[in-house]
């Protein structure tokens, strides 16, 4: 029976197999974002439309999101998901996450009711 490797950090979770680390750039940190799941939806952050920026500026990460709901009892553990999807990926060396105060809106408005369970 083989046992499963104990992990020192959120990041080490996330880096699974050394081949799938990506370099740094847009489509390597949406892929990691797609790890993370909105706990209430079930849905990742990506297919949600919660993410609205990713910047990129040397080894520092920028991304700007919203929630689902405002004030909802998760960001704070939502945020630390996107810090350490990220922090997987090779040449990153600062990661910041900005909520920002405006209203989620699915990116199919027209069949948001998809999303509620």
């Amino acid at each position: 029976m083989k046992r499963r490797q104990k992990t020192s950090s959120y990041a080490e979770c996330y880096r699974t197999d050394k081949e799938q680390m990506e370099t740094l750039n847009d489509q390597a940190v949406r892929q990691a974002l797609r790890n993370v799941i909105d706990p209430e939806l079930g849905a990742n952050v990506i297919d949600l439309n919660m993410v609205r920026q990713i910047t990129l500026e040397g080894g520092k990460v920028s991304v700007e999101l919203v929630l689902t709901a405002p004030g909802c009892p998760l960001a704070g553990w939502i945020v630390q998901q996107i810090r350490a999807a990220i922090a997987g990926i090779e040449g990153v060396q600062q990661i910041d996450v900005r909520l920002l105060d405006e209203p989620w809106q699915p990116r199919d408005a027209d069949n948001w009711q998809r999303w509620i369970k």
